[in-house]
C-alpha cells in the first residue's frame, strides 16, 4: 500500500500570487502552530496508561484522539485496529488541523470484523459537524450489516469545513441485504444541516474498491455541500455507481441549499462499476454509473478515465421538476463501458432532467460492448440547453452515435465539430432523434440541425498521434499530453482545423 502521498494538486495562477502576497504572515502562522503540535503514536500492542510517544503508544485510538488538540498528529503504527471512530475535537484555523494518519512508510488497517452499525448509521470513521480534520493514509476494511442499517468506511456529516480525506484505501464494505433496502458506503459526504454547509471537503488518492453498496454509491457528496475537490481516487470493483454528487434528496431540509455544488472531479480513474450482480436491481439490470451527476449543480469533471463500467458519465437528475445543471464534461477518456459512453437527461418523463451542460474535448471509445443499443451517447428525458462539441465519438460494430430515443424536448443539445467513426463504414452509422431512426450522418444533422460542421473519419486521418492504446492499457493507462491548459483546452477551431490536417478532437494526444 502506498503509505505517501499519490496526489501533487496544481496551485491556480491567481493563489499563488495570493500566497506571495501573504508568504510573511503564513510563515508566522505555521511557526505558531507548529509550537503547539503534538504527536502521539498508537500501537496493537499499546496500553492506554503510557504516555503516547513513541516507545510508549496507546493501545485506543479513540483514547488517542480525545487527547488530540488543533495541530496535533495521531500516528497509528503497523497492525490491526478493531474499533468504530469518531472524532471528537475539531481543529482550528489558527492552530492547524487534527490528523489522524498511519505512520509512514507502516500500514495501519482498522477492521469492521464483527462491529455493529449504531443508530442506523456509522462510518469505520465518522466526522460529524467537525472541521479542520484531515484522515490519511489507512486501510478501512471488512465492515458488514445484515439489516437496514448503513455502513459506511469514511463518514463524514452535518456542517463543518476545511476536511480531508487522503490516500486511504477502503474496501470490503457491504450490505448484505438483499433489495433496495440494502445500503453501505465507502466515503459518503452527508452535508444536512440547513443553517451551515460542509465546504472546502478534499478527497484525494483514495483507493476505494470491492464494496456491495445495494442502493448506494461507492463515493457519495449529497446535500449542503459546496466547494469540494474528488481528486486522483481509484475507484473500481463495486457493484453501484462510482463517484456521486447528488441534490435535491432531502438531504438538508432547505431545498435551497440541499444541492452539492461548486465541485471538481478530476484525474480519477473508475472501472469495474457494474450493478448486474446487484440484487437491488431486477434481472441483471446494467445501470450503474461510473461518474453520475444526479441533481449537482456547478460541477467540473476532467481528466478522468472510465471504463468497463454499466455507464460512463451519467448527467440527470431522479426527482420532477429538478436538473443537474451546469456541468462542465472536459478531457475525459470514456471507452469499453457496457451500456452507453454518456447519459444525459431523466430515465422518466417524471423524473428530473439536465440543463446548460457542456460536454467538449472527450474521447468516447466502443463503449456499450453489451451491444444493448445503447451507444456512446444516450440522450433521455427533460433534457434542454446543452452542448456536445469537440469531441472523438467511435463506436463499435453497432455503430449507435447520438441516441435520443424519445420525444420528450425540441433541443436537447447542440452538438457540432465532433469526429466521428465507426470501423463499419459511413453508411453503417446508427442514429435516432426525437424517436426517429437515421442511418446516415447527414439525414440525422438535417432534421436534427447538429453536426454540420463535424466529421467522419478515421481520427488518425486528423491526428497522426491518435492510438487508443488506453483501451489496451487499462488500469496502468496511457502515457497523456494535455492538450491545453484551463480554457485553452476549449478551442474551438472545428472543421477548419480538421481540414488543415491538425486535430481539435477530443480529450488527449496520444504517443
Amino acid at each position: 500500500m502506498q503509505t505517501e502521498s499519490r496526489y501533487n494538486p496544481r496551485t491556480p495562477g491567481l493563489m499563488r500570487l495570493a500566497l506571495k502576497a501573504v508568504a510573511a504572515s503564513v510563515l508566522c502562522l505555521c511557526i505558531t502552530a507548529a509550537s503547539h503540535a503534538a504527536e502521539y503514536y498508537v500501537a496493537p500492542d499499546g496500553n492506554n496508561s503510557g504516555a503516547g510517544g513513541r516507545d510508549s503508544p496507546w493501545r485506543s485510538i479513540g483514547f488517542a484522539l480525545r487527547h488530540a488538540n488543533p495541530g496535533d498528529t495521531v500516528y497509528l503504527r503497523e497492525g490491526r485496529y478493531n474499533e468504530a471512530v469518531h472524532m471528537p475535537h475539531s481543529g482550528s484555523r489558527g492552530h492547524g488541523m487534527i490528523t489522524l494518519r498511519n505512520y509512514p512508510f507502516e500500514t495501519a488497517v482498522i477492521d469492521g470484523t464483527g462491529l455493529y452499525v449504531n443508530h442506523g448509521e456509522q462510518g469505520l470513521v465518522t466526522i460529524a459537524d467537525r472541521s479542520h480534520v484531515r484522515i490519511q493514509g489507512l486501510h478501512l476494511t471488512n465492515f458488514h450489516s445484515d439489516d437496514e442499517s448503513v455502513p459506511m468506511g469514511i463518514f463524514v456529516t452535518g456542517a463543518g469545513e476545511n476536511i480531508e480525506l487522503i490516500d486511504n484505501h477502503i474496501s470490503n464494505i457491504e450490505t448484505r441485504k438483499a433489495g433496495c433496502d440494502g445500503n453501505a458506503l465507502g466515503i459518503a459526504v452527508y452535508g444536512r444541516r440547513s443553517d451551515a454547509p460542509l465546504r472546502d471537503i478534499r478527497i484525494a488518492g483514495n483507493e476505494v474498491s470491492h464494496l456491495k453498496t445495494g442502493c448506494s454509491e461507492s463515493m457519495s457528496i449529497n446535500g449542503n455541500v459546496t466547494d469540494f475537490e474528488i481528486v486522483g481516487n481509484s475507484v473500481h470493483d463495486n457493484n453501484n455507481i462510482g463517484i456521486d454528487v447528488i441534490g435535491h434528496e432531502g438531504m438538508a431540509r432547505d431545498p435551497a441549499v440541499d444541492i452539492a455544488r461548486n465541485g471538481v472531479i478530476a484525474d480519477n480513474i473508475v472501472y469495474n462499476i457494474t450493478s448486474a450482480a446487484n440484487s437491488a436491481y431486477p434481472d441483471g439490470e446494467m445501470a450503474a454509473g461510473g461518474i453520475y451527476v444526479d441533481g449537482g449543480h456547478n460541477i467540473v469533471i476532467e481528466r478522468n478515465r472510465v471504463f468497463a463500467s454499466d455507464m460512463g458519465i451519467e448527467l440527470a437528475s431522479e426527482h420532477a421538476g429538478k436538473a443537474t445543471r451546469n456541468v462542465l464534461v472536459r478531457n475525459n477518456l470514456i471507452y469499453n463501458n457496457h451500456r452507453v459512453g454518456l447519459s444525459i437527461g431523466g430515465y422518466a418523463p417524471d423524473a428530473g432532467g439536465t440543463v446548460d451542460c457542456r460536454i467538449v474535448h472527450n474521447t468516447f471509445y466502443k463503449n456499450d460492448t453489451a451491444m444493448s443499443w445503447g451507444g456512446e451517447v444516450v440522450i433521455q428525458y427533460n433534457a434542454r440547453d446543452n452542448v456536445f462539441e469537440n469531441n472523438i465519438v467511435y463506436a463499435n460494430a453497432q455503430a449507435v452515435f447520438i441516441n435520443y430515443y424519445v420525444e420528450s424536448t425540441e433541443r436537447p443539445l447542440t452538438s457540432d465539430r465532433n469526429l466521428f467513426y465507426t470501423e463499419a463504414g459511413r453508411y453503417a452509422g446508427q442514429w435516432q432523434w426525437r424517436g426517429k431512426h437515421y442511418d446516415d450522418m447527414s439525414g440525422y444533422a438535417r432534421v436534427s440541425g447538429n453536426d454540420g460542421s463535424s466529421l467522419f473519419g478515421h481520427p488518425r486521418k486528423v491526428s497522426a498521434r491518435f492510438v487508443p492504446d488506453f483501451a489496451r492499457r487499462q488500469q496502468t493507462g496511457p502515457r497523456v499530453v494535455p492538450r491545453g491548459h484551463g480554457e485553452g483546452a476549449l478551442r474551438d477551431t472545428g472543421y477548419a482545423a480538421a481540414a488543415a490536417g491538425t486535430s481539435d478532437f477530443g480529450a488527449y494526444e496520444y504517443y
